[in-house]
């Protein structure tokens, strides 16, 4: 079954999938059959649709591609048909390729050559570990060689060591080793270190540009997600109190502290004692980032029975999809850059922002059965296959970044190694979950039924 087939099969009895369900939202016209399949034959269909796309278009393009076979990492700087645009690396890349492919091994294709990969990228990296003060270099030569110094705590770039975290931690899985488990965690706790240092980012304006108020110390949404992601990673594999704790201070964070009772959304950026700023970054919303961190707190509401904390995530993700989507010409945006001025960032889309709030749909669609769950699941999955998988326009792998159409661009200088293949695991582990239970729970949280 190819994309076009499976969107003519499935739009249509996506927002069927649990019982009782009506036809999607009104505003939004679905491809559907005269027929729609059955539930079943849809998460069928899907699960045999995302694993051609895991399996012949990202893997076949990444081993041919990106994958460095000589030194081991990833050279992402690639155009569309694989040319290679420039060979150096980077710590954000580094960590996300290596959890992916440690990912992939240990969830659902066990070849060795996933776990070679990613072991190889993680020793790769940590030739260049910097101390307990500083954070990764950004970008490496093909070989491995900094092409900047170690970042201080003040660069804001604590990214690429979480994202190395993760990845060390997922291969530590794979291969049950210690010592890669430690190092994950002393990554992760000298990360939660400086960034609770006073003089962290002390004057980030990139969302809201250099006219925006310097703010020191500041906590943002963002970090809070990559620890969220971090620590979910290591506790995954098994319990640690520690972890268990900054995994929670970060959800406490961004739905207590956050939240913005004014406008009734989660902002990005909080002063360093997590109160709101009295600036423009109160009026500063970035619903897809949010959906992101959303998802993740579900997860581990899921992992400590906690329906509470389910409802809570479930009901913010619902205001920030219906607050973040595009309803001229679909999906979500990125970033609200002042709510009451209604100022989006109108001139791009990123597939992140649509593959990972459909994650957070795909976590309820499993184990609740909410109504408007299912006709937002129908109605973004509907747009994200129509419009963003770049085979319709005879390239590989999925657009990354486009205008807010969604345009082709034939030539493009970055495969990605994290979001698209993220997706494509998690909805077809989901997926298979669904279709394998004898008998689905559904958790019951205090929605209304329609």
């Amino acid at each position: 079954m190819d994309r076009r087939d499976f969107l003519s099969a499935a739009a249509g009895s996506a927002a069927m999938l649990s019982t009782g369900c009506q036809p999607a939202a009104v505003g939004w016209r679905p491809l559907v059959t005269d027929t729609p399949p059955s539930p079943g034959t849809s998460l069928e269909a899907r699960g045999r649709l995302y694993r051609h796309y895991l399996f012949n278009d990202f893997l076949s393009f990444h081993y041919e591609h990106v994958i460095d076979a000589d030194y081991g990492g990833f050279m992402c700087t690639v155009d569309r048909d694989g040319t290679r645009v420039a060979d150096t690396k980077t710590a954000w890349y580094e960590g996300r390729g290596s959890w992916t492919f440690a990912y992939l091994y240990n969830h659902i294709d066990p070849d060795p050559r996933h776990l070679e990969t990613a072991r190889r990228s993680v020793e790769f990296i940590l030739r260049t570990r910097p101390d307990e003060e500083h954070f990764w270099p950004r970008s490496l030569s093909r070989q491995g060689e900094p092409l900047q110094p170690p970042q201080p705590p003040n660069s804001n770039d604590l990214y690429g060591d979480c994202f190395i975290a993760a990845g060390i931690a997922e291969v530590a899985r794979a291969l049950d080793d210690d010592g890669y488990r430690d190092v994950a965690r002393q990554i992760l706790r000298k990360c939660v270190r400086l960034y609770d240092r006073a003089d962290f980012c002390p004057d980030d304006r990139s969302w809201l540009g250099d006219d925006a108020p310097p703010i020191t110390g500041m906590r943002t949404i963002s970090a809070w997600m990559l620890f969220l992601w971090v620590g979910q990673t290591l506790l995954d594999d098994r319990h640690d109190d520690e972890v268990e704790a900054i995994v929670s201070r970060s959800i406490e964070a961004v739905l207590d502290h956050h939240f913005n009772e004014e406008i009734g959304l989660i902002n990005e950026v909080v002063d360093h004692d997590l109160k709101h700023t009295g600036t423009t970054y109160d009026q500063f919303v970035p619903p897809a980032t949010v959906n992101e961190t959303l998802w993740l707190a579900m997860q581990h509401a899921l992992r400590r029975g906690d329906a509470r904390l389910l409802e809570r995530a479930a009901t913010q993700l619902r205001r920030h999809l219906e607050f973040g989507w595009d309803y001229v010409y679909g999906g979500v945006y990125m970033n609200c850059h002042h709510v009451d001025d209604n100022r989006w960032d109108h001139h791009r889309k990123g597939l992140w922002a649509q593959v990972e709030t459909l994650n957070a749909l795909q976590l309820l669609v499993e184990h609740t059965d909410l109504l408007w769950v299912h006709e937002w699941y129908a109605k973004l999955s509907a747009y994200l296959l129509e419009k963003w998988p770049a085979d319709q326009y005879g390239a590989p792998l999925w657009l990354d970044y486009t205008d807010r159409k969604v345009t082709f661009e034939p030539h493009w200088t970055r495969a990605d190694v994290l979001h698209y293949p993220r997706h494509l695991m998690h909805t077809i582990l989901s997926v298979e979950r669904i279709l394998t239970a004898s008998d689905r729970p559904l958790l019951s949280i205090s929605f209304p039924p329609g």
